[in-house]
């Protein structure tokens, strides 16, 4: 037997959102981590020989709750609450920060901080996704790309403490792995010479797959070996 999977998702349409009144427009940029952070945490991780781990929020979005009162106009032959709205009558009102809400990313960071400080994170002043920890539990460094967390720490830091604390934060549930890749980025280490590679093949291959590039051209510029 062949059995086939269909997925859908509710998405608010943000782009018919008004200024001011479903949002403000001066807050709903959300910050990710800074280039030069990732490569703060990766150096780190390598020369104190740190554990190197990944996780991820499922629905993260919708584990942040909204500042504003939004309504939505339900699509067609939606079945909500026992069959009770009709097609003259198909609006909620949001209680969480639904995927397409021009203010959802922000709301969810904000959670995402609040969670950190409170188990007893300090965020970087330079760059709002850095938090560091350093405790009994252990030490720890962790950076925030939306979703996406990777955190480099001693022992079984993430294992034992902050996993635990996020799966019981976010009861959707976190998938996590040990660092292979962040971000579309392969990672390798090399824990006796104490050294990590990063790798982009892939990714590179994939949007010369999608803009069927079958060529291989030559920069220019020299490029320098990391």
């Amino acid at each position: 037997n062949m059995f086939k999977k269909f997925k859908a998702r509710l998405v608010a349409g943000g782009h018919k959102q008004v200024a001011y009144d479903s949002y403000d427009p001066n807050y709903t940029s959300s910050p990710v981590l800074q280039a030069a952070s990732l490569n703060s945490i990766l150096t780190l991780a390598a020369i104190l020989d740190l554990e190197l781990d990944t996780a991820d929020v499922k629905n993260a979005f919708l584990t942040a709750s909204l500042d504003q009162k939004i309504w939505i106009k339900l699509p067609p032959y939606v079945n909500v609450m026992d069959g009770k709205l009709t097609m003259d009558n198909n609006v909620v009102c949001l209680q969480k920060a639904l995927y397409g809400l021009i203010q959802s990313s922000l709301c969810f960071f904000n959670k995402m901080r609040t969670f950190m400080l409170n188990i007893g994170f300090t965020q970087s002043k330079e760059d709002p996704c850095l938090f560091t920890f350093t405790g009994e539990e252990g030490t720890a460094i962790v950076g925030l790309y939306v979703d996406d967390l990777l955190c480099a720490s001693s022992g079984d830091f993430f294992k034992n403490f902050l996993l635990p604390k996020m799966q019981e934060h976010f009861p959707a549930g976190i998938t996590y792995e040990t660092a292979a890749q962040f971000l579309g980025t392969v990672i390798t280490r090399d824990r006796a010479k104490r050294e990590i590679y990063l790798s982009q093949e892939a990714r590179i291959a994939k949007l010369a797959d999608q803009f069927k590039i079958k060529e291989t051209f030559k920069t220019p510029l020299d490029m320098p070996k990391a």
